[in-house]
């Protein structure tokens, strides 16, 4: 086998320069080609449980973490429900151990429970077009309960509260047409 390698190579000496570094570039790509570099991500909360009355903006916080040693590209968005949930920003770079805290809103538009997971990703900064990176999911929980704009329409005009405020808005109705014409009264002597 010595003999085989001897007879493609040749002797030691009689190697040429260039045949010399033509084999350490091919080493030198072996040996790069075969390192990896990983990112890695850190994320508080690890969950999200939210509750907003429907019509009304909810806005939750997102601490993301960069512990990798190289600068990373991080984009942040919904699996699902992307028309009811905005991560602001979506996309930004961090250095290495640098972190960001982002808003997450939650814009509900109709009654109801709504589950899906928040994507973050991170890419390398040098060559973020070749998809290696990491990711994780944090599991959102969305409950949107009803207005509380209706709050004065469910009171019961029967009901010991319903009385009183009825009670309240003539006494105000009252007292303001009374000034009115007090107002008036006076304004017409002098």
């Amino acid at each position: 086998m010595i003999k085989g390698l001897k007879s493609i190579l040749g002797s030691p000496t009689s190697l040429r320069k260039s045949d010399f570094l033509t084999l350490i570039t091919i080493a030198g790509l072996f040996l790069f080609a075969s390192q990896a570099y990983a990112i890695g991500i850190t994320a508080l909360p690890s969950e999200f449980n939210v509750k907003t009355p429907r019509g009304a903006e909810a806005v939750a916080r997102l601490t993301i973490q960069n512990p990798s040693r190289e600068v990373a590209i991080f984009e942040v968005y919904p699996d699902d429900l992307d028309a009811l949930i905005m991560p602001i920003p979506s996309r930004f770079t961090l250095e290495s151990a640098e972190s960001r805290t982002i808003e997450i809103k939650f814009m509900p538009k109709k009654e109801g429970v709504y589950t899906t997971n928040l994507s973050v990703l991170a890419r390398p900064l040098t060559d973020p077009l070749l998809g290696i990176g990491s990711g994780l999911k944090i599991p959102i929980t969305f409950t949107v309960s009803p207005s509380k704009n209706n709050a004065l329409a469910a009171i019961s005009l029967s009901s010991p509260t319903g009385i009183v405020i009825a009670s309240l808005a003539a006494l105000g109705v009252l007292i303001y047409a009374l000034s009115r014409a007090f107002k008036k009264r006076t304004a017409e002597r002098y």
